[in-house]
């Protein structure tokens, strides 16, 4: 699972070489900052999906729609440890890949300075 910003489909990150797209984008979700930081596998219901389509590769894409809300919980602190504030909110989008063996290892290195 790969996370980049949700910004116009012309700013859209590149999958490299080696990544064949399953699904243009799984409906949109819009989900609170503690649904996503406070879960160890918030994407799950997404990556079982992406797995049964034939895909190994999920890519999440998403984009701030309101900012937290309350003076209690600066952004500096983890929104686990705001609880019960939900934090900021997110639209959400899922496109699932199928990726060979290459392109996974790209995917995985971090990118030179």
């Amino acid at each position: 699972m790969f996370t980049a910003p949700l910004v116009g489909t012309a700013a859209r990150p590149e999958m490299p070489e080696g990544c064949r797209k399953l699904t243009v984008a799984q409906p949109q979700a819009y989900m609170s900052e503690l649904e996503i930081e406070g879960q160890k596998n918030p994407f799950r219901r997404q990556r079982t999906a992406a797995a049964e389509g034939g895909g190994n590769t999920l890519l999440v894409l998403k984009r701030q729609t309101s900012p937290r809300r309350t003076f209690e919980c600066p952004s500096a602190l983890p929104i686990t440890d705001c609880a019960p504030d939900s934090g900021a909110w997110y639209e959400v989008n899922f496109e699932s890949y199928a990726c060979s063996t290459d392109a996974l290892v790209t995917l995985n290195t971090p990118p030179t300075k």
